[in-house]
């Protein structure tokens, strides 16, 4: 039997969160759906260092559980189902579930995104604990004193190559640029490490091992240069890709699958349906723009709720 919510939110991470705590202290009948970790691409984050309020910084899990602590008290609904389908049905929407079927008045997405693969020959099947990895903060203590990899020149690159020097020898981040594009802070700290190095205008274009990653082939993208390059693991960090395909056919989308809104008030093509956070076009994928998306989209989804 169907259950019905004024407002729905897909996705956990700081845009839903926010989403979710907004849509409960207007009083609305609100569920949060996420059915992995709360926080999203946060849940892996070891310091947060830029959200307003916290000087001295926390992590990413910390930080999305005092929301949803926070919203909870406010009577938002966390469920653990994953929503499988997103329909528009007699006025209002349908999400099929791995539980039951919700209906709803209004939706907010806020899936994120996923960390984009390299495309080499035998990732995935070096990603299954093989040495290739996203989550430094997952799978570090697995390779405490060894030499490892980090490829990519963001934010969350440098965020995992500080939290890998804790725990391995030495860790050298390859990036295709002249130097990283993080942040000033991380960019500080990462320098200042004496267990991180740098190798700049550098692609990795092959992984190396047979039952496990052994080391990687770095291509020296000035010279065309190749060499191998010995590592215990390898943990890649080159942006990400939009969880968009639940609702392809009720949004229109871009050229990497963001989704498309009205830039004010965050709407999709479908009324009701309103899009936050870094599955949306022009998002800043930082928290704090991903909580000010969420608060946005609740406002909105409210207002949309009382015009009918």
């Amino acid at each position: 039997m169907a259950c019905d919510m004024e407002i729905a939110v897909i996705g956990a991470g700081p845009a839903g969160l926010a989403a979710g705590l907004t849509a409960a202290r207007l009083g609305r009948r609100a569920a949060l759906f996420e059915h992995r970790a709360i926080g999203g691409q946060i849940a892996t984050a070891a310091h947060i260092d830029n959200y307003p309020g916290f000087p001295s910084g926390g992590s990413g899990p910390d930080l999305a559980f005092a929301i949803l602590d926070q919203a909870r008290g406010h009577g938002l609904e966390h469920r653990g189902d994953e929503v499988k389908a997103v329909r528009v049905e007699h006025g209002h929407f349908t999400l099929a579930t791995t539980g039951e079927s919700v209906r709803a008045g209004a939706v907010i997405l806020a899936m994120g995104s996923r960390r984009r693969p390299l495309g080499l020959v035998r990732e995935s099947e070096l990603s299954q604990g093989r040495g290739v990895s996203t989550c430094a903060t997952c799978d570090a203590p697995f390779h405490r004193d060894r030499p490892v990899t980090v490829v990519g020149g963001g934010d969350t690159a440098l965020d995992e190559a500080l939290c890998l020097a804790q725990h391995c020898s030495r860790v050298t981040v390859v990036h295709r640029g002249d130097r990283v594009r993080a942040a000033h802070p991380l960019r500080s700290r990462a320098e200042e490490s004496e267990r991180i190095d740098f190798i700049a205008h550098t692609e990795i274009v092959a992984l190396l091992g047979e039952e496990t990653l052994t080391g990687v082939r770095l291509r020296d993208q000035t010279t065309g240069e190749e060499t191998d390059w010995p590592t215990d693991a390898l943990f890649v960090c080159i942006g990400g890709i939009p969880n968009s395909e639940l609702v392809r056919d009720l949004v229109d989308v871009n050229d990497v699958g963001r989704i498309v809104v009205d830039p004010l008030c965050l709407q999709t093509r479908t009324p009701g349906l309103f899009a936050a956070g870094g599955v949306r076009v022009g998002s800043t994928r930082k928290v704090i723009g991903c909580v000010a998306d969420g608060c946005v989209t609740a406002g909105e989804a409210d207002k949309f709720l009382g015009q009918r």
